[in-house]
């Protein structure tokens, strides 16, 4: 149960060591875009423009995940009367996990976040200016903005995720430290 994860043996050699099958699909998917043998420079801006879109989707699925608190896929939370209601039955737990499974499928995504951020900041931008080399000076400025733009989207999406993550743990601690008091 949780998020789908990769399994070690099939995770690819020249990516970020990620643990999650979304974000290692998005590493790959950014790769294949600027490979060698799959872009085409009369279709670069194409190519250039779906990496870009890939980021954001991916920082969409973030900020979906994190967003959706309590099986509300609105957006809206639960009522302070409906989480004491939910603590009282003994689900306090579950109370603020989203679409996320908990604390261990938070911890997962703020790791893989933390490990492709550092992918894409270093490695994947040089590949992505690389591979754009032969656009006139102007529009390769453009372009590695662009870049740096999406990156930071995919960095500020998943900033609350460490927010949820000590809630959720508090949540827990508490749940399991309420008997004690008797």
């Amino acid at each position: 149960e949780g998020l789908p994860r990769i399994d070690p043996a099939h995770r690819p050699p020249d990516g970020p060591p990620v643990e999650l099958q979304a974000t290692s699909a998005l590493a790959a998917s950014l790769q294949r875009c600027l490979a060698s043998d799959v872009l085409l420079r009369p279709l670069a801006d194409k190519f250039a423009r779906l990496a870009l879109q890939l980021a954001a989707r991916y920082a969409a699925w973030l900020r979906q995940g994190v967003g959706v608190q309590g099986g509300f896929s609105n957006g809206q939370t639960r009522s302070d009367t409906q989480q004491k209601q939910q603590q009282q039955n003994g689900d306090a737990a579950g109370s603020q996990v989203g679409v996320w499974g908990g604390a261990e499928d938070l911890a997962l995504v703020w790791c893989d976040v933390e490990t492709l951020s550092g992918w894409l900041d270093t490695q994947f931008q040089q590949r992505f200016v690389d591979a754009l080399s032969f656009l006139p000076p102007q529009a390769l400025e453009a372009a590695e903005a662009a870049w740096a733009a999406a990156s930071a989207g995919i960095t500020a999406a998943a900033a609350p995720i460490g927010n949820r993550l000590v809630e959720s743990l508090s949540e827990r601690c508490g749940a399991a430290l309420k008997p004690m008091r008797g």
